[in-house]
């Protein structure tokens, strides 16, 4: 529903008001979401712990620079001085954190779970289909308003095409993953969600939203399929006292791959077309957005080939202790 909902209230208010209040909305939505949590006080495992400052500037300054040099690299050359130093900075700081925390008793991140393969593989699809979706969400809506002239709140509607299949497959995902396991579901949906990029893609040069919602719908169906059981399975796999860890780790990885995404497909169509959607050569900016489909389109790819080697074939267990051992 918030999937639905979220594109048209925005579209409406940046048509009506401004683009600004459309991030105020997730206050009162936050705060509500601190009040059932007090209300309902879920049953959680917990476990004694600190967080290091240490720990916490490495990770925050390490992924920090690297997004920033990948961001910035459109302008600033890629063989700048500046973006090498930066990247080679936040690249630095960020496996000094993950070589760290794999060995201190307190983790602020337990990277270690990653060393559990089921697991890996969950995560590592999330962090790619983050990767891919979050740039190709970005600049279809860039696309939809910049090129096709289309209004904040049509654009909206325009995106429905894509999530509303969202919204249908996981109900059909979460039902697959019950029945069968994670491999199923998240296969299937990931080859779906590969041809459907790969299709919509292909229909951007050509400046027509009717040919890219064949597209956009088969990308949003195939999601709907892959999101909602590799994050069900994910943390299904470790003991309920790790599961604050993993979700914390699930999260990350999602996060950063969504920013990574958005800076890398961003410096790409930049790099090709260097005012990209406020050119004068419409075409020209469709063309440079359609090989940044294709680098998201790829990393669909490399997340149905992550699947196939790493997603578990058997069912998780239903004894938190003994899917932690057989996710090991």
């Amino acid at each position: 529903m918030s999937d639905d909902l979220g594109p048209l209230i925005g579209g409406a208010l940046t048509e009506s008001v401004s683009w600004r209040p459309g991030f105020w909305l997730n206050v009162p939505v936050g705060i509500a979401a601190l009040v059932l949590v007090a209300i309902a006080k879920p049953a959680q495992a917990t476990r004694p712990g600190r967080i290091s400052p240490a720990a916490l500037a490495l990770l925050v300054g390490g992924l920090g620079a690297t997004v920033l040099a990948v961001q910035e690299a459109a302008s600033w050359g890629w063989d700048s001085p500046l973006t090498l130093v930066v990247l080679a900075v936040g690249m630095a700081a960020t496996a000094t954190f993950v070589v760290t925390q794999a060995r201190v008793p307190d983790p602020l991140v337990d990277v270690r779970l990653l060393r559990r393969r089921a697991f890996l593989g969950d995560v590592a699809v999330n962090g790619l289909v983050q990767f891919g979706l979050r740039a190709a969400v970005l600049h279809s809506s860039l696309y939809l308003q910049d090129l096709l002239k289309l209004s904040p709140l049509t654009t909206g509607l325009a995106v429905l095409a894509m999530v509303l299949p969202i919204t249908v497959a996981a109900q059909l995902g979460g039902r697959w993953f019950d029945r069968a396991g994670v491999r199923p579901p998240v296969l299937a949906g990931l080859m779906i969600s590969t041809l459907g990029m790969l299709a919509w893609t292909l229909a951007l040069p050509y400046l027509s939203y009717p040919l890219q919602v064949p597209g956009m719908v088969l990308t949003g169906f195939g999601l709907g399929l892959t999101i909602s059981p590799t994050n069900t399975d994910a943390l299904s796999r470790v003991a309920a006292a790790d599961r604050s860890q993993a979700s914390g780790v699930l999260q990350t990885v999602r996060q950063l791959g969504g920013t990574l995404g958005v800076a890398v497909v961003g410096a790409v169509v930049l790099g090709i077309e260097h005012r990209g959607t406020q050119g004068s050569d419409v075409q020209a900016a469709a063309d440079a957005i359609a090989v940044g489909f294709a680098v998201s389109t790829a990393a669909f790819a490399v997340a149905l080939l992550a699947a196939v080697r790493l997603l578990a074939r058997e069912r998780v267990a239903a004894d938190p202790a003994a899917a932690s051992e057989a996710a090991a």
